[in-house]
């Protein structure tokens, strides 16, 4: 709303022009009070603050600038394996990061152009989101400092599986594409034609090696050199229909078919 607007509001108060107090939430409605209800005002002002912290105000913001919540309810969530800070993503594009002790927002983020699809933190200081918009972004979480670190953009179908790995990240889209890059640089690492359609599973074994399933090609088990370069290792079959991979931490691979009946995989970890 601009000043002109907000003047023109006050006059309609009736009388009130005068040692009036305006506040203007982004809210249903506009409040106006005198200065005999300071001390009321204050509190109601400290309620929304704190309603709006703890997500009850989905769309709301003050007119102060101060970001309460997302215009959409959030569905996606992070938290530092410190427990000091918590991420959300909404698909409104928007990410708010928080102070878990308080509810505090921390920093607001902005750059993707779709529904954020996944969140998280590679540190305690650095957060990974990624969207549908086929991009994935490594923002800072620290204060006075440029928020968006990198911005990495070379999916041209949307993602679907995403490993931070080691000093690696893979990720992965509907097209079968499997993308390595240098999480402290964004560079791009390699660009892999891994599978002939979307991911089912892209995870790391307990021996470092990295493991991907599709249904239309199978299981394969990639090694890395001292580039990050994935290298084919070995490689095998699915039933038909499977629909879900689950990679035991143990050793076998259990697969869970359409029809809700499990089977496990002719594969051990080592």
């Amino acid at each position: 709303m601009s000043v002109p607007e907000m003047e023109e509001r006050i006059q309609k108060a009736g009388g009130r022009t005068q040692g009036s107090l305006f506040l203007e939430l982004y809210l249903p409605f506009h409040l106006y009070f005198d200065s005999n209800t300071f001390e009321k005002m204050i509190r109601g002002l400290l309620m929304w603050i704190c309603m709006g912290c703890a997500g009850l105000l989905p769309a709301q913001e003050l007119r102060l600038g101060i970001p309460l919540s997302h215009a959409i309810a959030p569905t996606r969530l992070a938290v530092s394996d410190d427990g000091t800070k918590a991420a959300s993503g909404s698909p409104d594009h928007s990410i708010l990061l928080r102070e878990t002790e308080t509810g505090k927002t921390l920093q607001r983020f902005h750059g993707h152009l779709a529904a954020i699809s996944g969140l998280q933190f590679l540190s305690n200081d650095r957060l990974l989101s990624w969207s549908t918009d086929g991009t994935l972004k490594i923002w800072s979480c620290r204060a006075h400092i440029q928020p968006l670190r990198h911005s990495l953009d070379a999916h041209q179908s949307p993602l679907t599986r995403v490993l931070p790995f080691q000093k690696i990240l893979l990720s992965s889209d509907e097209s079968g594409l499997i993308i390595a890059w240098d999480t402290a640089t964004g560079k791009l690492l390699q660009n892999l034609q891994a599978h002939q359609g979307a991911l089912l599973a892209l995870c790391a074994l307990p021996d470092g090696r990295i493991f991907s399933a599709s249904a239309q090609d199978g299981w394969k088990v990639w090694t890395h050199d001292n580039k990050q370069n994935l290298q084919l290792q070995q490689s095998g079959k699915l039933p038909a229909q499977t629909a879900l991979v689950e990679v035991a931490a143990d050793g076998p691979h259990v697969l869970c078919k359409r029809d809700g009946r499990a089977a496990i995989l002719p594969f051990r970890n080592g």
